[in-house]
């Protein structure tokens, strides 16, 4: 079978993917998406994940730009504080880092991902410059002196250039020999939405112990997200646990902060397994999201990093010439993306080996941190504008 000729293709369609194929259109390129299954439809036709997304400002303007940000659709709400609370030692201050600090009015907004996912596939289903291949996963690369055959499903392809958007376990990643750096700290993630009697004031409030944070983000209304990281033996217990049983534990935490608990939805529990790829780019392979980098969701910096990914790629294709799939383009993404990966990769890594551990030195170090941040605002608006600007 002949394959059909397009320029760049993006292979997978989660947020990140769409993203980036959205972002490639209004920056004036054509390119093609490959989705393993059908294009999410309107929430309600979709098994909730339960996850949401605290995405921070630079991430709003982008998906601003690609005219899918509408708050009041989205079920959004701004995040105008961040609270961290220290546990693990009574002793610590807390420390709340607040957008007016550095002249915001929000650091971002908290949203409900399945309802960005509907939003991004509704607008890829507007633009003519995206042709979308769904129930096409890949399953080979084969490269050839200047572009790469892809089998997809019943899809034959010969691409330029290909970006990997496929997730952890990325087929784009794996067919090029990229490697891993990989970090199994033993946590699970649990996270539901819940109702409370007090108002959350749009602050999110981390609170570090042993095992890991637990994280409660606000979304409209009395409501909030929770987040709860903890070693897998205990978030599958919590995991098995009936409501009342698990609104009692969560209660043990959240309550201080948010009043009564009202009721919890439906759980969901996701293995943290830190992943950082040795390379951000192959020959006529460029990586983003997922498939370059997955870490602990302390932080929020997870899907922040990858659509920073997919603002970089799509500025450096849109006003790229002649052949996409370049050693200088895709030098020139990895330039400018490697610093700000590795550094919040690692820094993360290190926060979350400090929050879990329970012996003193690591108390007494997430202490100091706090302290130290508490007592020097410069220091603390620095944090602050590095988390904002991507440095």
């Amino acid at each position: 079978m002949d394959e059909s000729l397009v320029e760049i293709a993006v292979v997978g369609a989660g947020i990140t993917g769409m993203s980036m194929a959205l972002a490639l259109a209004r920056g004036g390129v054509e390119p093609t998406l490959l989705s393993a299954g059908p294009l999410p439809g309107p929430t309600a036709d979709q098994p909730p994940d339960g996850r949401t997304a605290a995405l921070l400002q630079p991430a709003i303007d982008l998906l601003t730009r690609l005219g899918v940000f509408e708050p009041v659709g989205l079920g959004a709400e701004p995040l105008y504080r961040l609270r961290i609370v220290n546990l693990a030692d009574k002793s610590a201050p807390s420390i709340t880092f607040d957008a007016a600090e550095i002249g915001l009015e929000a650091f971002g907004w908290n949203i409900p991902n399945a309802t960005l996912a509907a939003s991004l596939a509704a607008a890829i289903g507007r633009e003519p410059r995206i042709t979308v291949l769904e129930d096409a996963p890949l399953s080979s690369v084969v490269e050839t002196r200047d572009r790469l055959l892809l089998r997809a499903g019943r899809e034959r392809l010969a691409a330029r250039l290909v970006i990997g958007a496929d997730g952890r376990n990325s087929v784009v990643r794996e067919t090029a020999a990229i490697g891993t750096t990989d970090k199994d700290r033993g946590q699970t993630a649990v996270v539901c939405r819940f109702a409370h009697a007090k108002p959350h004031r749009n602050i999110s409030t981390e609170l570090h112990k042993k095992g890991g944070p637990f994280t409660m983000v606000p979304l409209p209304g009395r409501q909030s997200s929770l987040v709860w990281v903890d070693t897998d033996a205990l978030s599958a217990e919590r995991l098995a646990m009936d409501e009342a049983a698990f609104r009692a534990a969560m209660a043990e935490h959240a309550t201080p902060w948010l009043g009564e608990i009202g009721t919890v939805s439906v759980r969901h529990a996701y293995p943290i397994r830190a992943r950082l790829a040795k390379s951000l780019t192959a020959p006529r392979r460029a990586l983003v999201g997922e498939a370059a980098h997955v870490m602990s969701p302390l932080g929020a910096q997870g899907l922040n990093l990858s659509l920073r990914d997919v603002a970089a790629l799509a500025t450096l294709l849109a006003n790229h010439t002649g052949d996409p799939g370049c050693d200088r383009l895709l030098d020139a993404y990895a330039e400018a993306r490697d610093m700000d990966v590795k550094m919040r990769f690692w820094g993360v890594d290190t926060l979350n080996m400090l929050v879990k551990g329970s012996l003193p030195p690591f108390r007494q170090a997430s202490s100091l941190a706090l302290g130290l941040l508490d007592r020097l605002p410069p220091a603390r608006r620095v944090l602050m504008q590095g988390l904002m600007q991507g440095a």
